[in-house]
């Protein structure tokens, strides 16, 4: 399953050295180990938003196409051909497209009985219903008319779109559930797709959609293996929350069959996800080759490991780019932050040369946009980057109001001083060492930044609620350049969405609404390129870094890491004979 679709905030993990010395209990052979930070938001692959919980759902739920890691290429998985896109010119939803596809026959759900349109069409409605929350998704079915189903083979499907959409088969394919799992008394199937799409807000309050939500919402959709279920090659077997996620191989998985195809490559028995918060607990686990896989090593400890022999004896040290990008996030609601003057003082004060040869030996490219480096059609080279400037920072400040009144060495407005809040996640050393950058080059044009660490999940929960003023974050990157209404429009400055600096008005809205809708390459890349010197202009966050990732994976595996996060595809770990 490609990951192109469920965003995360995501800061490299820092590792400290020791030496490879001592007893050495190696990981099973057929199991893969890989550390995570904290534990994913959830596993309902609907709801969750977190890149963690994508590494997981992708293996238990599958896709319905699949990606080419490498060259981005789109894939069929559950698809038996390519689907057939064609424009509608008459009709209800002329001007719009339609989607013909058929998924395999061969493909089963883990009762036996085969994927079918009904649990394509369930899918669906459970993500436009209006109670699920799944705000982040909702937004990209905008574009959703109807869905029809053959009546001769229930394994053929038509989507009406109404409207055209560049991405269209990316959402249209992004999962799908068994309905028999998630929906046993087949609650959705009273609403029709149109019902739902052209009537959301007077069914927020119908009982049976909102009997419907709360049962899908529930805990037991999210980490109850007895109620987590996909066509894909692996199950949950355990979560023991705050230790590790255990997945196991199917032994009869329908598609052992394609296994000639990457898409079906699944070699591991077990997958293992350690919950490892703190780096040198972490790296002390991958020294006793009790790890099979360690991505977003820091760079100073990563060069020790390259030079430390016995290490790089028994493991593959790989330094690559990274489909990602940092970011420091201002919240325009709080009304410190809502001139943009302020923000952009703010930017001019952060040096990023000096945070990238302190945290990142200057491998990392600074970004100027959301669009990462390599998408070179679609950035705007001509943005010009907000470089370190403490006296244009002090100089923008004065003109919003802000003066040292009190002689206390930081400025003031209404005899209150200028303090922000910055919030991250715990744990992580090398990303508290970055806050602390920021604290000092902020106290030279007189702000007062104080550092609030949140647990990833709370960190998550308060980022939803919009519930900060300054934020470090990050969002992974598709490898198909992605569709800025989840990110930037104003309806996903909503309570779930993700539009969290609040950034935005109709003019934006229009343009993002334009860009999605525009089938033309050319036209589209005019589009971009004029949405990101609006994104520069108005300064909701300071771009960072497109980071290195700087990976270690076990030899006693072949696999091929590839920039998408988190570098790798833990399914096609192949366990190197003896």
């Amino acid at each position: 399953m490609k990951k192109i679709f469920i965003f995360s905030m995501a800061i490299a993990a820092g590792l400290v050295l020791s030496n490879c010395k001592g007893k050495q209990k190696s990981v099973a052979k057929g199991v893969v180990v890989y550390r995570e930070t904290a534990d994913p938001d959830m596993l309902n692959p609907i709801n969750s938003s977190s890149a963690n919980a994508t590494i997981v759902n992708d293996l238990i739920f599958g896709g319905i196409q699949g990606m080419n890691p490498q060259t981005f290429d789109l894939t069929e998985v559950l698809l038996k051909a390519a689907p057939a896109i064609s424009e509608i010119t008459d009709g209800e939803f002329k001007g719009g497209m339609k989607i013909d596809f058929e998924f395999k026959e061969d493909a089963k759900w883990d009762n036996g009985t085969p994927v079918t349109g009904d649990d394509y069409v369930f899918t669906i409605k459970s993500i436009i219903n209006p109670k699920t929350n799944c705000e982040h998704l909702k937004g990209y079915y905008s574009w959703l008319g109807d869905i029809q189903i053959d009546p001769a083979n229930n394994r053929k499907i038509t989507v009406y779109c109404k409207e055209q959409y560049f991405k269209i088969t990316e959402f249209a394919f992004y999962r799908c559930l068994p309905e028999y799992m998630y929906d046993p008394n087949k609650i959705m199937r009273k609403f029709t797709v149109k019902d739902l799409m052209n009537n959301a807000e007077k069914l927020k309050g119908n009982e049976d959609i909102i009997k419907f939500a709360e049962e899908f919402n529930s805990e037991k959709f999210q980490r109850d293996s007895a109620y987590i279920s996909g066509f894909g090659p692996y199950i949950l077997e355990k979560w023991t929350t705050g230790q590790e996620i255990v997945l196991k191989r199917k032994a009869n998985w329908w598609g052992d069959k394609y296994a000639a195809q990457r898409d079906f490559w699944a070699f591991p028995d077990k997958i293992v996800l350690k919950v490892i918060p703190d780096n040198n607990t972490a790296f002390t686990a991958l020294k006793d080759n009790k790890l099979s896989a360690y991505d977003a090593i820091d760079a100073k400890r990563f060069k020790e490991l390259e030079d430390n022999k016995m290490f790089s004896d028994k493991f593959k040290l790989t330094r690559m780019d990274r489909l990602s990008y940092s970011y420091l996030g201002f919240n325009m609601r709080k009304e410190k932050l809502k001139d943009v003057r302020v923000r952009k003082a703010i930017a001019h004060a952060i040096d990023r040369d000096q945070i990238n040869k302190t945290i990142s030996n200057g491998e990392s490219k600074l970004a100027n946009t959301f669009v990462h480096a390599v998408q070179t059609k679609f950035i705007n080279a001509d943005i010009k980057p907000v470089n370190y400037d403490v006296e244009k920072a002090k100089a923008l400040l004065t003109e919003s109001g802000w003066a040292d009144t009190d002689g206390d060495g930081f400025l003031d407005k209404n005899k209150k001083k200028f303090t922000l809040d910055i919030k991250m996640p715990s744990g992580n050393d090398i990303a508290k060492q970055q806050a602390l950058m920021y604290k000092e080059q902020l106290r030279k044009v007189g702000i007062d930044l104080n550092i609030v660490e949140r647990e990833w999940t709370v960190y998550l929960q308060e980022m939803d609620k919009f519930d900060f003023e300054l934020n470090m974050g990050g969002w992974t990157i598709p490898g198909r350049v992605s569709d800025p209404y989840q990110l930037w429009h104003t309806k996903s400055a909503v309570n779930g969405g993700s539009n969290y600096p609040n950034f935005g008005n109709a003019e934006s809205d229009k343009l993002i609404e334009e860009l999605r809708s525009t089938l033309d390459d050319n036209r589209r890349i005019e589009l971009y390129k004029k949405f990101q010197q609006m994104l520069a202009d108005e300064q909701p966050v300071v771009f960072m870094f497109y980071p290195k990732n700087r990976i270690a994976t076990s030899k006693t595996f072949e696999v091929e890491p590839h920039m998408i996060n988190p570098g790798f595809n833990l399914n096609e770990f192949k366990a190197v004979a003896p």
